[in-house]
């Protein structure tokens, strides 16, 4: 992995919530963290394009501060991650477009999830053998427990990309070929799992899913 000793510096440095030079915060999986040490780069967060989005500092809107917001992508990313490996163990012939679908939803608990992602929920459970809805929720919370993510801080110098605006305060920036490691101030871990695999493991222990 070529970006590996880039990567591990990060995370030594970890994330400084009050440092000058942290313009923002992102949320995000271990498999993304992977994806940066191998490229260079992190992958796009954008749905229908190479975007990257991320909270700014200054964020007022959201409940519990900008950190906050973006711990709480960093465990949808990871719990989301972990529970399409988990499905891929079980049934390794899954859709691809499925797996894309799977990797695209905001919640996965049907207490939260929109309506036309039910029937999605609905063959998460066929694939992991389970019938009660109950049952699946008790699940996915384990799963969190095992995967909180991982947060980045963004540097000031993202101003150069002309950020525009997103969901609410979110703003997101459209870099060819992925967000260049040079805008990230510093990787938090926020499980050990994560600290782990990147500190002392190498993502020996992390597959890339797409």
């Amino acid at each position: 992995m070529e970006h590996l000793s880039t990567v591990k510096a990060l995370c030594r440095k970890s994330v400084d919530v009050s440092g000058k030079d942290v313009f923002g915060f992102h949320g995000t999986s271990i498999e993304a963290i992977k994806h940066l040490a191998i490229h260079g780069a992190m992958p796009s967060t954008g749905l229908t394009g190479p975007q990257f989005h991320f909270c700014p500092k200054r964020a007022r809107y959201y409940e519990g501060g900008p950190y906050h917001h973006a711990a709480g992508y960093a465990e949808i990313n990871g719990t989301r991650n972990l529970l399409l490996a988990r499905m891929l163990s079980i049934c390794p012939d899954l859709d691809p477009s499925f797996m894309h679908e799977v990797l695209s939803m905001a919640e996965i608990h049907f207490d939260a999830v929109e309506d036309e992602n039910i029937q999605i929920l609905d063959r998460i459970q066929r694939c992991l053998g389970m019938t009660c809805d109950a049952q699946f929720s008790r699940y996915v919370n384990s799963l969190k427990k095992k995967r909180p993510g991982v947060i980045l801080g963004i540097r000031k110098k993202i101003l150069k990309l002309s950020p525009e605006t997103g969901v609410d305060e979110d703003l997101f920036v459209t870099p060819e070929g992925g967000l260049a490691v040079d805008f990230i101030s510093g990787i938090r871990p926020l499980g050990k799992f994560e600290e782990d695999e990147i500190l002392r493991n190498e993502f020996q222990n992390v597959q890339l899913l797409n």
